[in-house]
């Protein structure tokens, strides 16, 4: 090979990193062929590049017949001048060559790069026609610096944003506010990228541990029929709502026989008996709180005692009605938050308008006193209403330590108009009064006055989250937890703990082990407790369907 054909490709390579350097992936790392290799990789530093591409017969034979050196300059990169060379290579087989390096830096706040097209029509095209590639680095700034771009004007060619790759510097072109704090920056790179393919980024060394934790399952208890939701009391029964109208009571880890209260629901598609709390002041009051769907589909929550005597329910009082119920989207999870507010959660009933209606109950986060009345600090005055914009959220969880509020929504799942698409079931942060945008924007979209998710599923993958709980203790504490139905899995989220709004990883566990997944709760010993969905209609039930789960992390 040629001295000009080596620097050609070395130029190429490099070029290709202001896209790797860059890039966070949406999952918590590379599936790795060789653990251990890759487990040395990473211990060097806090993340690894991997650069794949289709190399010239000559120097494919170098790479694979005359054998890879490990740190060789052959894969030289330089990254805001610090200097990077290739650690191993793969063979992939058609000419296709893995390249991996191991690169130490500050990568929390990045989310998402792309590449984008040379003359590619649309958003970028006056900064495409400077170069062969543009750069999109979407991160949440802080603060002060939201109000340099924003308040005194993004310079372009601004240093702000500068990056070096292979001893030249780029300057960010320019910046797009997405709304919540989320930014967009373009940078114009002129190289030759014809062809790299792939760069993505592994989990930081220093958040994964050399052997993943061991996950044990075990079944509590088996032969319910659609469990909603679960919640503990303090003498250490669970309380399980199964969606044709049944709460019923595990003890000592058997399942009463007996229903605690049987009430009269209208169970269709997705509605029911669904979300359950119990009081701050259980062992005193006996208060239980349940949502449901009752006659002429209005979503109703009500209050119930448990009465001492006989230990079983009885009903209390109305809290709230009036909310519209459908056969889909009727959202129903009952939670109280540490402020010892009770909040519901209510899905659009199939009616996109209404979750942007102020009028309207639908669409929106609720938040009410464990009386019905409405808190005097809700976000509009007199009204339940406390985040409004929702699509169908059935997941809600409070950071310890902090109080704040995240929710698991259901995104579009396919159709016409703004359900076009599917996917993008999201994670929000959940901040009083806050709009969070359906049916206006989806996904990554943003607009001025919404919020955009902290997370979302993409428009090829459908979690259909469920519940939603932090851990406090044990290898995941701190960790937040959710459920998909559609999804079959347990999804885990770590957060940045500088940065509420950005995610430091995400992965998904117990993929179709169990079929579907419908709450996840934290149980007082510590396990986390997990319901199946297979008796829903949309599932398919094995014969011991549907159960509570136990899993214990080692």
């Amino acid at each position: 090979m040629n001295r000009l054909t080596r620097q050609s490709r070395l130029v190429r390579l490099a070029l290709a990193l202001s896209l790797a350097w860059l890039l966070v992936s949406d999952v918590a790392g590379w599936v790795y062929a060789d653990a251990a290799a890759d487990a040395a990789l990473l211990a060097e530093g806090e993340a690894r590049q991997v650069i794949q591409f289709n190399p010239s017969a000559a120097l494919q034979k170098r790479i694979f017949a005359d054998n890879f050196v490990p740190n060789s300059p052959e894969f030289g990169l330089t990254v805001n001048g610090v200097a990077y060379t290739g650690q191993r290579a793969e063979d992939l087989g058609t000419g296709h060559v893995r390249v991996y390096y191991v690169v130490v830096g500050d990568w929390a706040n990045v989310q998402t790069v792309e590449r984008g097209a040379a003359g590619a029509a649309g958003l970028g095209a006056t900064l495409l026609a400077e170069g062969e590639a543009r750069q999109v680095i979407q991160f949440n700034p802080s603060a002060a610096l939201q109000k340099r771009i924003f308040s005194d004007g993004f310079v372009p060619n601004s240093s702000e944003f500068g990056v070096t790759v292979n001893g030249v510097a780029y300057a960010g072109q320019r910046a797009e506010n997405l709304g919540s704090g989320q930014v967009r920056v373009y940078y114009v790179v002129v190289g030759d990228w014809g062809n790299v393919q792939t760069a993505t980024r592994g989990a930081p060394a220093t958040s994964a541990p050399a052997s993943p934790p061991r996950l044990n399952v075990e079944t509590v208890v088996g032969g319910l029929d659609t469990p909603w939701a679960l919640a503990f009391a303090p003498d250490g029964r669970f309380f399980i709502t199964e969606r044709p109208g049944r709460i019923r009571v595990v003890k000592d880890g058997q399942l009463q026989p007996e229903a605690w209260l049987t009430l009269d629901v209208v169970e269709s598609g997705e509605s029911g008996l669904l979300g359950l709390a119990l009081d701050p002041q259980f062992a005193q009051n006996g208060y239980v709180y349940v949502a449901y769907t009752a006659a002429r589909f209005q979503n109703r929550l009500v209050r119930l005692r448990e009465d001492p005597a006989t230990g079983k329910g009885v009903f209390d009082r109305v809290l709230l009605e009036g909310a519209l119920g459908a056969n889909n989207h009727d959202g129903g999870r009952v939670r109280f938050g540490p402020d010892g507010k009770l909040y519901w959660t209510m899905g659009d009933a199939q009616n996109p308008s209404l979750a942007q209606d102020t009028a309207s109950l639908n669409g929106k986060i609720l938040r009410l006193n464990p009386d019905g009345s409405v808190p005097a600090d809700n976000p509009f005055p007199g009204f339940y209403v406390y985040s409004l914009g929702h699509r169908n959220p059935q997941g809600l969880a409070w950071q310890p330590g902090t109080g704040r509020l995240y929710a698991t929504e259901h995104g579009p799942s396919g159709g016409a108009g703004p359900e076009q698409g599917g996917g993008r079931d999201e994670v929000n942060l959940i901040e009083a009064g806050a709009n969070y945008g359906w049916p206006l924007i989806t996904g990554d979209q943003g607009r001025s006055g919404l919020v955009s998710p902290v997370l979302h599923s993409g428009t090829q993958a459908t979690w259909a989250p469920g519940g939603a709980t932090f851990v406090t203790r044990g290898p995941w504490a701190g960790s937040l937890l959710f459920v998909g139905l559609r999804g079959q899995s347990l999804y885990r989220v770590v957060l940045d703990p500088a940065n509420p709004r950005a995610v430091a990883s995400f992965e998904g566990l117990l993929q179709g082990q169990y079929g579907r997944l419908r709450d996840v709760v934290e149980g007082p010993d510590g396990a986390i407790y997990l319901t199946t969905s297979n008796r829903d209609g949309r599932g398919s039930p094995a014969a011991t369907d549907d159960r509570v789960l136990r899993l214990i992390i080692e």
